[in-house]
């Protein structure tokens, strides 16, 4: 039995203790009755008239106040007594709702080939700042099967995941050479933590041969495997200079 959906207190005189808990219960924790489609289209513009928040007004999208404003929208239900209330859901509505389409990855997906086609491909600025919601949804993307999605978000999707690997690690090395210059010359800092996404891509270039880049980032290559290889022997609690001098004494013995 749900002792927050009983109607009546299911204990009787002879159990006074029990009951007292159970008012006390219902006190703190009242059942919540569902609300008609108008009740809460009335509460949304109460809400909004006072804070002017689209996402303090609607709710959560789990809510039922959020879920009848969905419908309302979404299946065009009109309240002719509430009129204006209605047009003010309708007018600040479609400013905000890709936050909670279940389509948002789509939403991202496209307003990022747009504005990649008409910015003059620039990859960086189309794809969003690190950790927006549009840089979240694009990583997840370039991480997917493209052919698990239909048309046009499949070729979308093998767009951007042509053009991310050619540009990511031109980012992050562009990334580690301006914050190892500004920032004291912290090496281990500018390279970022050990399974981030800058520092798979570091470690690739580490590894790989300077001399088959081009300018600035042949430069910025080699500068990165000196200052790699500094840290590497700073580990070790020796300098350069007797590194070289303990390796040359190993190799004559």
């Amino acid at each position: 039995m749900s002792l927050r959906k009983a109607d009546k207190c299911p204990y009787g005189d002879d159990e006074a203790d029990l009951r007292e808990m159970w008012l006390h219960f219902r006190k703190a924790f009242p059942v919540f009755l569902k609300l008609s489609d108008a009740d809460y289209l009335k509460i949304f513009a109460e809400r909004y008239e006072k804070k002017q928040d689209l996402n303090l007004a609607r709710g959560d999208a789990s809510t039922y106040l959020f879920k009848a404003l969905k419908k309302i929208v979404d299946e065009e239900v009109h309240f002719p007594e509430l009129a204006e209330e209605e047009a003010l859901l309708r007018r600040v509505w479609k400013h905000d709702e890709q936050r909670f389409t279940e389509n948002s990855e789509m939403t991202h997906l496209q307003a990022f080939i747009d504005e990649y086609e008409t910015n003059g491909q620039d990859f960086v600025e189309a794809r969003g700042s690190h950790n927006s919601s549009r840089y979240n949804a694009l990583v997840k993307l370039n991480r997917a099967k493209a052919d698990d999605y239909e048309e046009p978000y499949r070729s979308h999707i093998q767009k951007l995941q042509g053009v991310w690997p050619e540009t990511a690690w031109k980012e992050h090395l562009q990334a580690f050479i301006d914050e190892y210059e500004t920032n004291g010359q912290d090496f281990v800092e500018a390279r970022g933590s050990s399974g981030s996404s800058r520092y798979s891509a570091l470690w690739r270039l580490h590894n790989a041969k300077a001399d088959d880049y081009e300018e600035p980032h042949r430069s910025h290559i080699q500068k990165l495997k000196q200052l790699w290889l500094k840290n590497d022997i700073a580990k070790l609690g020796m300098s350069p200079e007797e590194l070289v001098a303990q390796l040359n004494e190993q190799l004559t013995i």
